[in-house]
């Protein structure tokens, strides 16, 4: 089926491929199937229900580019929900045994509230990358406060209560939907951004670490 499929996230599960994504048309966190990449099933809830802190916080049922690692014999889906041009937003950890879900939610990663300076970080399109020793680290953020990292523990959670380290943009910057990937060949960290206005000059942009934090 041709679809919406903004923020793909696409992961080898048995002799399919489960498929991620933003798709607003419907709620919850949506999963489709593939055998060949090409024809999908009709989306699926993965969250059993919506998190009652996103209600409470963000008063939505619609979740944006979601994250899922497998560590160990569980795999945590991270997932965000934004109220649109503010940085009230929240990425939030639900866990399940089986990709296709359904997921617990377990709680909430990082909360950001609205700032009319718009200088803080912003709590979405969250990505989870190792570095060279194994540890867990959440990349996050958007235009604003620009792009962070934050430490994970091994429960999956921050273990620093803080914004973290801005790797990217700030200062207003049209930066979005980074993600982190460890290059062995080249012993370096590669950080891809989407950056500039949608409807004119988006584009991604791509640079090189030694270390996962950058510079």
């Amino acid at each position: 089926m041709a679809a919406p499929f903004h923020d793909p996230l696409v992961v080898p599960v048995g002799d399919e491929f489960l498929g991620l994504s933003t798709d607003l048309r419907f709620q919850n966190v949506t999963g489709r199937l593939s055998q060949d990449l090409l024809t999908w099933s009709e989306p699926f809830s993965l969250l059993a229900e919506t998190p009652a802190p996103v209600l409470r916080h963000v008063k939505t049922n619609h979740f944006w580019a979601p994250e899922l690692v497998k560590r160990g014999d569980t795999w945590r889906l991270y997932y965000c929900a934004s109220r649109p041009g503010k940085t009230q937003s929240v990425i939030g950890l639900a866990e399940s045994q089986d990709p296709r879900g359904p997921f617990r939610y377990v709680g909430d990663v990082v909360v950001s509230t609205h700032s009319d300076t718009f200088t803080q970080a912003n709590a979405i399109d969250p990505c989870v990358a190792k570095d060279r020793e194994g540890h867990d680290w959440l990349i996050y953020g958007s235009f604003f406060g620009g792009i962070h990292i934050l430490p994970l523990g091994e429960d999956g959670f921050p273990t620093e209560y803080n914004e973290g380290l801005c790797i990217a943009g700030g200062n207003h910057l049209p930066v979005e939907g980074a993600y982190v990937h460890y290059h062995a060949p080249s012993d370096r960290f590669v950080l891809f951004t989407s950056w500039g206005n949608l409807a004119e000059d988006y584009h991604i942009r791509v640079a090189y670490s030694q270390e996962i934090t950058g510079p």
